[in-house]
């Protein structure tokens, strides 16, 4: 049996809202072309299956890929954002607040989620998606500081400034072993999509 691989797909670029709920966030005008131009830079991947964030940003990302390909897309909560806070903070605010949770991953406010739960939540549903597609190549579409935890359990010394320097969107590929063994390539780079 083949290796299988699964890119993780950070979502293009969204603007946030105080006048909607975080999980309803759209794409911006520069992310819904990003998202279109992902398509010709997705297919040479051979991807065989699409999952997906629930949240929105993260599913307007995989539709122009999914519907060339004729794809479903399977969402599952197992890839949502992390839950940092319980309501909107400005930008400023929240980067502060992302860099202490870097700094103490079991740290978490109040009704949130710290960065070591967020992990094993990204793990255990990479080890479903893993078992049901074996020998096979999947896109998932999820979000910055899910996927930032996740490549910290591949690599701890991947740290805050790593997960700053994360572009959107950005691709990340795993290289799952026949025997379930897992990897991160970090040597694969994916280009940003720069819209002018």
């Amino acid at each position: 049996m083949s290796h299988t691989t699964i890119y993780l797909l950070r979502h293009a670029q969204t603007i946030p809202s105080n006048d909607i709920p975080r999980a309803e966030w759209s794409l911006s005008s520069t992310g819904k072309e990003q998202a279109e131009q992902l398509v010709e830079r997705i297919l040479p991947l051979a991807i065989d299956a699409v999952y997906s964030s629930p949240l929105r940003r993260a599913v307007e990302t995989v539709v122009p890929f999914a519907g060339r390909l004729g794809l479903t897309i399977q969402t599952e909560r197992a890839f949502s954002e992390q839950n940092a806070c319980t309501s909107y903070m400005p930008p400023a605010e929240f980067q502060t607040l992302i860099a202490k949770y870097w700094q103490d991953v079991d740290f978490a406010m109040e009704g949130a989620e710290s960065l070591s739960e967020c992990q094993k939540r990204m793990m255990a549903g990479i080890r479903e998606v893993e078992k049901a597609n074996k020998g096979k190549n999947i896109l998932i579409s999820s979000h910055g500081e899910a996927i930032g935890a996740l490549l910290k359990a591949f690599d701890s010394q991947y740290g805050y400034d790593d997960w700053a320097r994360m572009n959107m969107p950005d691709v990340f590929k795993l290289v799952f072993s026949p025997d379930g063994a897992a990897q991160w390539d970090s040597d694969y780079k994916f280009e940003p999509i720069d819209i002018f």
